[in-house]
């Protein structure tokens, strides 16, 4: 099963920020710079193969923790006191067995990691690392303590706190049943939960409060059941099913459904009406909170289904592989920037007033509900493929076969017709019913015991132009 960043967020390439497993649970692991095998495909770039543990006859499990705080990292520097506020704790298990003797066994895994990530920058005088020029706690106070008195709304405008979690959960289990001496099944189930906060718009001139920071988060469920058979001495097969379900949060602490509110620091409004300055004196800070403009109305999910069904047959030299993969990939992207406005104030006596001095706001076309603006995309590839690998001596492999992929899109979106209007096409056109044939090459010569050398030549489709990570349930690395 494919372990990857679907939609292209991430910087590193996987569903969660810490990797999809815990490390107890891994048998081994095998990367692969350029997969040139068949097999492979929806990513083009290199891939990071790795194989679970599995249970036997015997009970084996493993237990871990580190912990770290205060006390534990140094508390000044060249003799001045330095304030710490760390905070960190790791801890997991593994344990794999038998459920019934040389018939059916499990494996399971559990994680979780929890720090705390230290605010740099907060109101003067506070003893922050960083200040917000001009602002102080007890500005931040008024202009709350104005808000919850004058405007009727339950809205948690929140304030500038020091720390923030971090959070980082995994588990896994897995089930291998031996059915027979020729057919093997497996199940193998895994989640993954990361959680940190980016902090919007606070700096030396801006005093974002909590409210205009927001949790981003990935959330990841994945289901594997594979059956794998040995029909021969010379021929197998294997049947592989994989369900994933992934969702990427951006979640402000107080909700995304309020405005988004500045408030200049100054007593009366002075210079422009829409801008935070004063005619003559250097420009005053600002205090915002609520969601800011893109987090008011933005949510994202995938949803992957795949099934693969692949059979090996081997003739002296030669072994041949070939298969049939096809992947249903839905995607759910909600995103309407300033969706319940962006207020600017430019004094705290407007602010005070009721008087707005700027409002920006969208909506959808025609005044639509979310959910109809809510873009819901479904695609899906289709592969065949085969391969020859001839054994031209013990030392040296050859490799050459052919991928063919071809996609199918029933749902195009919407037809917009101001779209239509101001270029001439419409906003229709999908790939359904495109192809894409590749050819692959490669070789592989074990020099000596040490030293191997290997090399391709291909073509490559699909996926997202970052590191894949596969998680193989079976004991079969691909390399």
């Amino acid at each position: 099963a494919q372990a990857q960043d679907d939609y292209g967020l991430n910087t590193g390439g996987t569903p969660v920020r810490r990797g999809p497993i815990s490390l107890d649970a891994v048998e081994q692991f095998s990367i692969d710079a350029v997969p040139i095998d068949v097999e492979n495909g929806d990513f083009s770039g290199g891939a990071l193969d790795v194989v679970l543990k599995s249970g036997g006859n015997d009970f084996h499990g493993t237990l871990f923790t580190n912990y770290l705080n205060d006390g534990m990292v140094g508390r000044s520097i060249r003799g001045v006191d330095v304030p710490s506020r760390v905070s960190q704790s790791n801890y997991g298990a593994f344990l794999s067995g038998p459920i019934w003797q040389d018939r059916l066994f499990f494996a399971a895994s559990y994680e979780l990691y929890e720090s705390a990530d230290l605010t740099t920058t907060g109101p003067t005088g506070a003893g922050y690392p960083n200040s917000v020029t001009g602002v102080t706690q007890s500005t931040i106070d008024q202009v709350v303590g104005i808000f919850n008195s004058n405007y009727a709304s339950k809205f948690d405008a929140g304030a500038i706190v020091r720390t923030k979690p971090i959070t980082d959960e995994k588990y896994s289990f897995k089930l291998d049943a031996n059915l027979s001496d020729r057919h093997r099944a497996s199940f193998t189930a895994r989640y993954g939960l990361s959680e940190v906060f980016q902090r919007t718009n606070i700096s030396r001139t801006s005093a974002g409060l909590d409210s205009q920071w927001y949790l981003t988060g990935e959330e990841d469920y994945s289901y594997v059941g594979e059956l794998n058979s040995d029909w021969t001495d010379n021929l197998s097969t294997q049947l592989r099913v994989t369900y994933r379900d992934y969702e990427r949060r951006q979640l402000p602490p107080s909700g995304q459904e309020f405005a988004d509110i500045t408030v200049c620091n100054t007593a009366a409004s002075g210079g422009s009406a829409t801008t935070c300055d004063q005619t003559g004196a250097a420009n005053p800070s600002v205090i915002r909170f609520g969601p800011d403009e893109f987090r008011q109305a933005n949510e994202l999910a995938t949803e992957n289904l795949q099934v693969q069904l692949r059979g090996v047959y081997s003739k002296g030299d030669h072994v041949l592989k070939f298969g049939f993969q096809t992947q249903t990939n839905t995607i759910a992207n909600l995103f309407l920037p300033t969706q319940d406005g962006v207020y600017y104030f430019d004094s705290i006596a407007d602010f005070s007033a009721g008087l707005a001095n700027r409002l920006r706001y969208n909506d959808a076309v025609g005044g639509a509900s979310l959910e109809t603006t809510r873009a819901t995309l479904e695609y899906r590839v289709n592969s065949l493929f085969v391969q020859d690998t001839l054994t031209v001596t013990p030392d040296v492999e050859i490799t050459a076969g052919l991928r063919y992929d071809w996609y199918t899109n029933d749902s195009p979106p919407a037809l917009n017709a101001n779209f239509l209007a101001r270029n001439g096409f419409g906003n229709q056109t999908t790939y359904d019913g495109r192809t894409v044939v590749m050819p692959r090459v490669g070789f592989k010569w074990n020099v000596n015991d040490a030293f191997r050398l290997q090399g391709g030549l291909g073509l490559f489709s699909g996926g997202v132009d970052r590191k894949s990570t596969r998680l193989n349930s079976s004991h079969q690395i691909i390399s």
